[in-house]
């Protein structure tokens, strides 16, 4: 009996100090699989000014931002929702070795997520032939971008009976995600649910796109989706002749002359700043707005000069355009012109009034908010 009762007496420590090892070893791997989704949340920064325009990140990604490997595997997983191979097919500029397009950001929160920024619209190229190699531009106008093509290729796949986790985890192991285990678990259960709502939801706040005509490349209709996305404005209330204010993607190089006109196509905002800020609700929301980001750009765009014309000019012919030009054009275009940076009354300009009647008094309320 003695003999039994050491043994018994000896053992139980081993056995707790077995136990000890293994939640020791749980802790661990919890910690290890844990600790990239909590720790070092940041976006990709760029010591280059035109890096950091093109893909940098305006803070996007927290409201608005699609996870990386969602993101990157619909094109491949619908094809047949967009036009051609990928996202180029929209008229998104690929750079070699560049991962994403020009436009789009990358941060991290949680895990990788993809958002736009400024050079979605104020980025384009041009080629001297159909065979060239495309020359990008940095600040000019978009002018191969469909966005409203890109919008409604996430609304349509939104609601695609393939969109689900079962479909997709493979596709997107399939691309070289290397996920960790909880990663997987996080991806299945709650990204891929959690982005496929998100995008239903922004369907619905994008339904007045059924109700307009194509925009076409290099083109779009900012303030209808402000008052639905960002004022809650309901899309089936929003009445027929407001819904004709699409409007090119301007340049934006060489801000400073602009400060003090009246500016946005509308003439609503004086200050080039306060401009700036407006014009990034297309893509960010008040809270995660990331104004460094910014304030960058906008010193950099500040005496930003326009690039030269590439081409040689017939001195002849610049000649005789000139007097036409400054007769006929240059009051509104030219920035010593008369009425440049003022509203003209929509009677007087004879322009027609799509885009003065999307400004409706009520949105200009919700502005001054």
């Amino acid at each position: 009996m003695v003999t039994t009762e050491n043994t018994g007496a000896k053992s139980k420590p081993v056995w707790w100090k077995f136990v000890v090892i293994i939640v020791a070893i749980l802790v661990t791997v919890l910690i290890y699989l844990v600790s990239p989704l909590l720790l070092g949340n940041s976006s990709v920064k760029y010591a280059d000014i035109e890096d950091h325009f093109k893909y940098g990140s305006i803070g996007g990604e927290e409201a608005n931002g699609i996870p990386y490997w969602i993101w990157k595997v619909l094109p491949v997983m619908f094809p047949d929702k967009l036009p051609g191979e990928g996202y180029t097919s929209l008229g998104f500029i690929s750079e070699p070795e560049q991962d994403l397009p020009i436009g789009f950001s990358q941060s991290k929160i949680l895990f990788n997520r993809v958002g736009q920024n400024c050079a979605t619209c104020h980025a384009g190229s041009l080629r001297d032939t159909p065979d060239s190699q495309p020359q990008i531009i940095t600040t000019m106008p978009s002018n191969t971008v469909d966005l409203e093509g890109y919008i409604k290729f996430l609304s349509a796949v939104a609601v695609d009976k393939r969109f689900t986790a079962k479909e997709m985890m493979p596709m997107i192991e399939s691309l070289g995600a290397k996920l960790n285990p909880l990663e997987k678990l996080i991806y299945r259960y709650l990204a891929i649910p959690q982005t496929r709502d998100a995008l239903i939801t922004q369907r619905s706040q994008f339904a007045f796109l059924e109700r307009q005509s194509d925009y076409g490349p290099g083109r779009v209709d900012t303030f209808t989706s402000y008052k639905t996305r960002q004022f809650g404005f309901s899309s089936e209330l929003i009445e027929e002749k407001e819904l004709n204010g699409i409007a090119d993607f301007p340049s934006i190089w060489q801000q400073k002359p602009r400060e003090g006109m009246q500016l946005h196509w509308d003439g609503d905002n004086k200050s080039v700043n306060e401009r700036n800020s407006s014009a990034a609700l297309a893509l960010v929301t008040p809270t995660t707005i990331n104004l460094d980001a910014i304030h960058r750009v906008a010193d950099w765009l500040w005496e930003l000069p326009p690039p030269p014309y590439p081409y040689e000019i017939n001195q002849e012919l610049a000649s005789l355009g000139k007097p036409i030009y400054q007769n006929n054009c240059a009051s509104c275009h030219a920035f010593d012109g008369a009425k440049v940076g003022t509203v003209v009354p929509i009677e007087e300009i004879g322009t027609d009034r799509g885009r003065l009647d999307s400004y409706t008094y009520e949105f200009l309320s919700n502005q001054n908010t």
